[in-house]
């Protein structure tokens, strides 16, 4: 079965409005962009074809691909697609969350079914002594809620599953201190992995044999899987600048012709 089409995502004005790749955008290519995020987010990815892109904007092609520079860094290729990254974490968010609501509801139905099945026996056989009531309480269902709390045993599983597949295994007892401050759930702790997954890819991760990979503790305590790269921030400015200083050579060359044709 397909999953199930969110109809709305989390926006976030404060992170949205101080992203690198946003500042640099002129309100044109803000447009673009918003709508091609709405986009995304209903169909999942968007096509790399900049004349479907263009049409999908209400843009001809020949004035989309020249929006395209400011907006291609907000997007990821995979698989021929392309799909925004913050995006992708919400929509992994609301998919964990829904699972979670599900599975609580289906450990509640089997408590319900539980308990009545102890009832029913209760009915048929002859009542036991009174010290032995408790007993007689549905334990399903709380043993349906402790698979969904942070206790002792899940939260030691869970940063066993972090340090894993942590590239810099340096002082273990403080990240398992950082860890059991934070105390993720289990949504929490996929988010938190998969942070680790996509930042193992960056270059200050990569460079010099991992030097600069944080210590665990440190990235756990910074909250780190919230980062995000600042290459592709970094390489916009860049085109940005090569390309103010194109269009003032492009502009004095204009004035030396036209001087020259005067003269």
């Amino acid at each position: 079965m397909a999953p199930e089409k969110a109809p709305a995502f989390q926006f976030y004005p404060k992170d949205f409005l101080t992203d690198g790749n946003v500042m640099a955008m002129n309100n044109t290519e803000l447009g673009a962009y918003v709508r091609l995020m709405c986009i995304c987010w209903l169909e999942r990815s968007l096509p790399v074809d900049l004349a479907v892109l263009g049409r999908r904007c209400g843009t001809k092609e020949a004035a989309f691909a020249k929006l395209w520079p400011a907006i291609k860094p907000c997007f990821t290729e995979v698989d021929g697609r392309l799909v925004q990254p913050r995006m992708e974490r919400e929509r992994a968010k609301q998919e964990t969350w829904r699972a979670m609501k599900a599975e609580a509801g289906r450990n509640g139905g089997r408590a319900k079914a539980a308990g009545k099945q102890k009832r029913s026996r209760r009915l048929a056989e002859p009542s036991p002594p009174s010290s032995s009531s408790v007993s007689d309480l549905p334990s399903s269902s709380s043993s349906s809620v402790s698979d969904l709390l942070p206790t002792a045993e899940n939260t030691e599983t869970r940063f066993r599953r972090f340090w894993a597949i942590y590239p810099n295994k340096k002082a273990k007892d403080d990240a398992l201190k950082a860890w059991n401050r934070r105390n993720p759930s289990e949504s929490m702790t996929d988010l938190i992995i998969a942070a680790v997954e996509r930042q193992k890819l960056w270059p200050d991760w990569t460079k010099d044999g991992g030097r600069f990979i944080p210590h665990p503790a440190t990235w756990l305590n910074r909250a780190s899987w919230e980062d995000e790269s600042t290459v592709a921030a970094v390489s916009r400015v860049s085109n940005i600048g090569q390309q103010n200083a194109a269009n003032a050579q492009e502009a004095l060359l204009m004035m030396e012709e036209r001087d020259a044709v005067q003269r």
